[in-house]
């Protein structure tokens, strides 16, 4: 599978399952980082959702460029 599938389906995934939209960009590089990590395996895409999905979880959101909460929070 390429690189390029393999991110529009954890794209797709990541939005319709959990409601989560990330830059391509970041997305690119972990699914990247993640074949690099596992030695270029064949891994599942099931494989490749989950670990995207614990890097998100493990990523300083400030560091996105997709804000989660509205600029105001602290207001409501």
């Amino acid at each position: 599978m390429s690189v390029a599938s393999a991110v529009l389906r954890v794209e797709t995934w990541l939005l319709a399952t959990w409601n989560i939209k990330v830059p391509l960009m970041w997305l690119e590089a972990c699914v990247n980082w993640i074949q690099e990590e596992n030695n270029s395996a064949n891994l599942s895409q099931a494989q490749i959702n989950k670990q995207v999905l614990e890097q998100w979880l493990l990523t300083d959101l400030r560091d996105l460029e997709h804000p989660l909460l509205p600029d105001d929070i602290l207001e409501i």
